[in-house]
């Protein structure tokens, strides 16, 4: 299960190499009026069960990786910048005058609204269109049932990658073949120092994080 800016596109890529015909890598998230039964890149693992059905997920070895609340949340913050720094679509292009340019349908993300919307990270996380946007989602939250219980068989650790991506690879009988490097938000891009308030509410918004994965606020 992909969870956003947890390394995915790189695990993903490393263990590409062993698909075999059949196996299916999903992609992109689903249109707004996709009916039931339609995943996304970053559906949750309820949605991935309820489409799989309960008996052939259970037949599977699942996993997820997580990331301390506060990293990723940061890891988020310069992605989007980099992504803004893209040029918008012109007037005709929103008309539908002229091609959109692949990407271009980001500027509808909420995280690409609130910050556009906003000159600070301290305003980027507490901006109300973040209330909606996946990526800020607490990470247990993708991962458990109604009930809050775990429904991935294992679930490794971005500040641990290297090793516990191998871990899956023993796990599943493959070759421990080096962690391919992708889609990586830049270090150069400062987003601004958290202040102590600023932590205090990424802390209560993913409590669940914190208790569930054992990560320090």
């Amino acid at each position: 299960m992909h969870l956003h800016k947890t390394a995915g596109e790189s695990i993903a890529a490393t263990l590409a190499p062993v698909l075999v015909a059949g196996d299916e890598v999903v992609k992109g998230s689903p249109p707004p009026d996709a009916a039931g039964g339609v995943l996304g890149k970053h559906s949750t693992a309820r949605e991935a069960r309820d489409v799989l059905g309960i008996d052939r997920w259970e037949r599977y070895f699942t996993f997820s990786f997580v990331r301390h609340p506060i990293d990723r949340t940061l890891s988020l913050y310069r992605y989007i910048a980099r992504l803004a720094e893209s040029p918008k679509p012109t007037l005709g292009q929103r008309l539908g005058l002229r091609q959109v340019p692949s990407g271009a349908g980001r500027e509808r993300w909420p995280e690409m609204r609130a910050y556009r919307d906003t000159d600070s990270l301290s305003e980027f996380i507490r901006h109300p269109l973040m209330e909606h946007a996946v990526a800020m989602r607490p990470q247990a939250t993708s991962l458990g049932d109604d009930h809050g219980d775990l429904l991935v068989d294992y679930v490794g650790r971005f500040e641990r990658l290297a090793p516990d991506v191998a871990h899956v690879q023993r796990t599943l009988g493959l070759p421990e073949t080096p962690l391919r490097s992708l889609n990586i938000s830049p270090r150069g891009r400062h987003p601004g120092e958290l202040t102590r308030e600023d932590r205090e509410y990424l802390a209560s918004r993913f409590e669940e994080d914190f208790v569930r994965f054992g990560y320090a606020p």
